[in-house]
């Protein structure tokens, strides 16, 4: 294993002589940010290479780089924690992230790069390079909010806060904090059920009691000396019990000498107080004797 070490370091030094000064800054500022695609053109303006498609070109034959999607390049995932520690010193790690800073001030930065960003600002943090930290995060803010990529996006908010206070810069605290409660925000689920069991939710139009048919059962039930006791009760956990009943019944008999008139007066009780009281008039005609 040692062996297969060594020879791919002896190789990757081959590689890295073979190269000139531009493709040699190009390659370290790629590896600066690591796994993290940047554009062609930022590339280029970050290492300071005028034309970096010929630069690109041969790092990607040599196998130090690979294409990635929309004309993004990153590091080879195979060299790319030995190139970070050959390539990557303090001169590159200030080009790049006064390469970013340029671009997000200017409105130029690429929506991809926002990876880059990620690693400048971590990297930053790391160093202690906290003016540069701060400017590089509020400038790169409009691309975070079109990109919605809100991972990365607090990320970077976390480390503008810790430089703010780090500088003793108050407002740009404050603003901090509260775009880091604005993300926490989006992150939440748009609706949350808290402290609410089903039983506090409301019962579909469909499904509501129909509360006459219900009574109106009972007195039948009821005249027909069924003893049953109902318990109904819906969603909203309000129940209404209805007892078992015996009627009452008056009879009233009025005599006018064509007809008898017989006055039935039928009176259940219901629970909570309510009373149904039913009066039925039978008219029996008798022979006048």
């Amino acid at each position: 294993m040692s062996d297969l070490g060594d020879q791919a370091g002896t190789q990757l030094s081959a590689e890295l002589s073979a190269l000139d000064v531009a493709a040699r800054r190009a390659l370290a500022a790629l590896a600066f940010v690591g796994r993290a695609p940047v554009a062609s053109e930022t590339l280029g303006e970050v290492s300071g290479v005028v034309d970096v498609r010929p630069v690109v070109a041969e790092l990607e034959r040599r196998q130090l780089i690979i294409q990635e999607p929309g004309d993004r390049v990153s590091v080879a995932p195979a060299v790319q924690g030995r190139l970070k520690r050959l390539l990557v010193t303090d001169e590159v790690v200030d080009a790049v992230i006064r390469g970013l800073i340029r671009r997000a001030e200017d409105g130029r930065l690429d929506p991809g790069d926002i990876g880059a960003v990620d690693e400048a600002t971590r990297v930053a943090s790391e160093t202690g390079r906290w003016p540069e930290l701060l400017r590089l995060a509020q400038a790169a803010e409009p691309t975070l909010a079109a990109t919605q990529r809100v991972d990365e996006w607090a990320r970077i908010v976390e480390r503008r806060l810790e430089a703010a206070r780090a500088l003793g810069d108050e407002p740009a605290a404050v603003h901090a904090r509260q775009e880091l409660d604005r993300l926490a925000g989006m992150s939440a689920p748009t609706r949350v059920m808290t402290g609410r069991s089903e039983a506090a939710r409301p019962v579909p139009e469909g499904r509501q009691t129909n509360w006459p048919l219900v009574v109106l059962a009972g007195v039948a039930l009821a005249a027909l000396g069924v003893g049953i006791g109902y318990l109904i009760g819906d969603q909203t956990a309000e129940t209404t019990t209805i007892t078992e009943r015996s009627p009452a019944v008056t009879n009233v008999v009025t005599e006018t000498g064509e007809a008898t008139t017989v006055q039935e007066t039928v009176t259940t009780t219901q629970t909570e107080t309510e009373t149904v009281t039913e009066t039925e008039t039978v008219t029996v005609t008798t022979p006048r004797r």
